[in-house]
């Protein structure tokens, strides 16, 4: 797997953001929820002495993948729900074990 770098003009990020404005106000309850969840799982991971921080930080690139997810299902029309943060470790095909094994070394 190899990280490919794209290049954007920077006009390109006011349109993503007016973009990113635009999907929320046509779903602002679901996705307000959905990040509502995240930091009510974040503060309880930080209650956790010693190693509660460590776990978030942990848990930082499942839950933006998560909220990819979310994002994507907006765009499409679909429904956002709290278990699209965890979407990307369910699946049993053969590359979904090789993308959740690869998402796991990730997070670790």
């Amino acid at each position: 797997m190899s990280l490919r770098l794209l290049s954007a003009p920077p006009r390109q990020g006011a349109t993503w953001v007016s973009q990113a404005f635009a999907l929320f106000l046509q779903k602002p309850i679901a996705l307000s929820a959905l990040f509502a969840l995240f930091l009510f799982a974040a503060l309880i991971l930080l209650a956790l002495p010693y190693i509660g921080a460590v776990l978030l930080l942990m848990t930082m690139p499942l839950l933006s993948l998560g909220f990819m997810i979310a994002t994507r299902s907006a765009l499409d029309g679909g429904a956002v729900h709290p278990g699209q943060l965890l979407l990307a470790l369910r699946g049993g095909g053969a590359t979904e074990v090789a993308r959740r094994k690869t998402l796991l070394a990730l997070c670790g």
